[in-house]
């Protein structure tokens, strides 16, 4: 007989402790993984299911998923905190009722970096790897450190009133030397848009117990080197596992090359910075001006130019409906005998016109429609563009 994929949710409270433990009655259910960034969850019940009213904001659901015909076991394949929900009724008069969530990322997004401007390590960071500023940053706004005696504007430790345990695992001085001025941003957008760009490497926020949650950085990459040898994953048309491939080589019109940032002051005694992107040569040599009067020193200002240089470097986008194969499939969990790939993996990617590229699995995301005509699951891959 064969065999669909099957998944169940686990619903949780706030303080981790299980509700329910297997459900199934769920009439849609859609997560989307992420590197470094929040990973989003909906699912749909009808209103009259008996676990609607036992649902509760800031509750956890996980998601169970297995194949028993490509030996996929039962796995933890998202876990997602609700903090949102709607009642629509469909076009029958059913009233369906729609629960949004957010992976734990999203508890990097509830606290500022509030600290007056210009406090060394605390809002301004001159010349540290990437990894130290992120620790730094999450030791002094979500901790026990997070404490008006340390110089921040009001106590921001998650534990005492939100119940999140948040610690940083140790330091090892990885990724790139990065200089930023806070001036109190939101921490999570600023990691996201400012420093992981530049960082050469990965965040992401680990569940280690119940509601505790160490902050952890990836030199290089999430997930794992799958471009070569024994689990290669290779996306080809060769392989039934790719169709619909659509790939844009980008010709150059947005490209530049140098960027002219300009910081405080005004005159000549403005603070300027000139910043050479990875595609510079003097043939090559087209420039753009940033204003990055936001800046409270100049130190910080060659991070805004490469920054900002990354989003206009020419680039190689190939996009394409990935299939999941017996041998060649998604997984949170490796599988013996099998390439399995999950968020934050490098893998090989064979394109149009014999063109061939190692792309990072930026984003997974899964949408499962388990009841009528038939139950039906899709699986959308996004890669990372590449330079060219």
């Amino acid at each position: 007989m064969t065999h669909h994929e099957e998944f169940y949710l686990r619903h949780l409270d706030r303080a981790g402790n299980v509700q329910a433990l297997a459900v199934t009655s769920f009439l849609r259910l859609r997560y989307r993984k992420v590197a470094s960034e929040t990973g989003v969850m909906s699912f749909d019940f009808l209103s009259t299911d008996p676990l609607v009213a036992d649902i509760e904001r800031h509750d956890w659901f996980e998601v169970y998923r297995r194949h028993p015909d490509w030996d996929l076991p039962w796995h933890l394949a998202f876990k997602g905190m609700v903090l949102g929900f709607t009642y629509a009724m469909d076009e029958n008069g059913i009233v369906i009722a729609s629960f949004d969530c957010r992976s734990n990322m999203v508890i990097l997004d509830w606290r500022q970096v509030s600290y007056p401007s210009g406090i060394d390590n605390r809002s301004k960071f001159s010349d540290v790897p990437a990894e130290t500023l992120f620790k730094t940053v999450v030791d002094y706004n979500f901790t026990a450190l997070a404490t008006t005696a340390n110089q921040r504007l009001r106590d921001g430790d998650m534990l005492p009133g939100m119940g999140y345990n948040i610690t940083t695992a140790p330091d090892l001085g990885r990724g790139e030397i990065v200089s930023h001025s806070f001036g109190n941003g939101n921490a999570g957008r600023v990691f996201r848009d400012d420093i992981q760009p530049v960082a050469n490497g990965d965040i992401d926020l680990v569940e280690t117990a119940a509601n505790t949650f160490a902050f952890e950085f990836y030199p290089g990459q999430l997930g794992d080197d799958k471009t070569t040898g024994q689990n290669a994953v290779i996306f080809s048309t060769a392989k039934n596992n790719m169709v619909n491939m659509v790939q844009y080589l980008s010709n150059g019109v947005e490209e530049r090359t140098v960027a002219i940032v300009g910081g405080q002051g005004n005159a000549s005694e403005r603070a300027y910075a000139i910043v050479e992107g990875q595609d510079f040569a003097p043939d090559n040599d087209k420039e753009y001006y940033v204003d990055a009067r936001h800046e409270g020193t100049a130190n910080s200002l060659p991070n805004d130019g490469e920054r900002r240089l990354v989003e206009l470097e020419s680039y190689c986008q190939i996009e394409f409906e990935v299939v999941q194969t017996p041998t060649i499939y998604y997984s949170e969990v490796a599988v013996f005998g099998k390439q399995t790939y999950r968020v934050g993996d490098l893998v090989h990617v064979v394109g149009l016109c014999g063109n061939e590229f190692n792309m990072k699995i930026k984003a997974v995301e899964v949408i499962v429609y388990p009841r009528e005509p038939s139950p039906t699951t899709l699986v959308n891959v996004e890669l990372d563009n590449v330079r060219y």
